[in-house]
């Protein structure tokens, strides 16, 4: 059995506890969760390369620190201003996952599984339309569950040459998700959500990710170039007639060197968002956040004595 405890205090500007002037009470600000979280795990070796994998479990999310504070805060990475809520409710997962997989004798591998998590009161972040202009607050829908297949793979690519090529220093990994998900949230005395079933927020229906990593024979230098991709996913959830905010897909290319000319020196340099994406946020076609996060190059030396 699992024991939780937090209490979040609403303290005034002399440093004393006060619940004067709010909508809580200082029992709201308490979370007390005591529950058992069982998992079951089985593995069926089909061949000496190939398995099968099932597995069971219950597992919960909690709201963070900010998600029940009734306070006002703003998004550090969007300028948003998200107020936090006392009333919010953990939310139970139940997680089925079945998944075959192949090792190969030379490190090759293969799999592709399937899932399903049935969410209890996932949480939501939702627009409220007040006078100060765009402010979202947290949630509970009433239910939601997630579904899907993946896959993923490593691949060396030594068969790309004759003995003693370079390739044999280079592999090719990836994966992809391909899935969907479903939320029932409805209205109360602050919202009034447009769409009473929709997708969960954050979450995308396909996210893809390939690598091409170069490790040295001779265990001097490391390289990896890494491209990842998502499908467009629901930031937060409109009202009032006003569609939900999504994010649009976002092409990430990175490119990581390391140099190791001693046992006790490391050089290492980074390139981030190679393609120059910018980060971008619509509702019903008209852009209500736009980022461009630049390319940006790190180079890190380290010495370790």
């Amino acid at each position: 059995m699992k024991i939780f405890r937090r209490v979040t205090l609403p303290i005034d500007p002399d440093g004393e506890i006060s619940d004067e002037g709010g909508r809580y009470d200082l029992a709201d600000y308490v979370i007390a969760e005591d529950g058992w979280f069982p998992s079951l795990s089985l593995t069926w070796k089909q061949t000496d390369t190939t398995q099968w994998r099932l597995g069971a479990s219950k597992t919960i999310v909690r709201p963070d620190l900010r998600e029940v504070s009734p306070v006002r805060f703003q998004d550090p990475v969007t300028g948003f201003d998200f107020f936090g809520n006392p009333e919010l409710e953990s939310s139970d997962i139940l997680n089925l996952d079945l998944r075959w997989e192949y090792y190969s004798d030379d490190g090759n591998n293969f799999s592709v599984g399937a899932f399903y998590k049935d969410v209890d009161a996932p949480i939501e972040p939702i627009q409220r339309i007040s006078e100060a202009g765009r402010q979202l607050k947290f949630y509970n829908a009433q239910s939601g569950y997630i579904y899907g297949v993946e896959t993923e793979f490593l691949q060396e690519l030594e068969f790309l040459g004759s003995d003693g090529s370079i390739w044999e220093d280079f592999f090719v990994a990836g994966n992809l998700t391909l899935g969907d998900s479903e939320i029932d949230i409805a209205p109360n005395g602050e919202i009034d959500p447009t769409n009473q079933t929709r997708r969960m927020t954050g979450h995308s229906q396909w996210v893809a990710n390939l690598q091409l990593s170069y490790d040295s024979s001779d265990s001097y230098h490391s390289a990896t170039l890494v491209y990842n991709v998502f499908g467009e996913r629901i930031a937060y959830g409109g009202r009032g007639g006003l569609d939900d905010v999504y994010e649009k897909s976002f092409h990430s290319l990175d490119f990581t060197y390391t140099f190791f000319p001693t046992t006790s020196t490391t050089i290492k340099l980074k390139a981030k968002n190679i393609l120059g994406e910018t980060t971008e946020y619509e509702q019903q076609s008209y852009q209500v956040y736009a980022k461009d996060p630049g390319t940006e190059y790190t180079l890190q030396f380290s010495y370790e004595y």
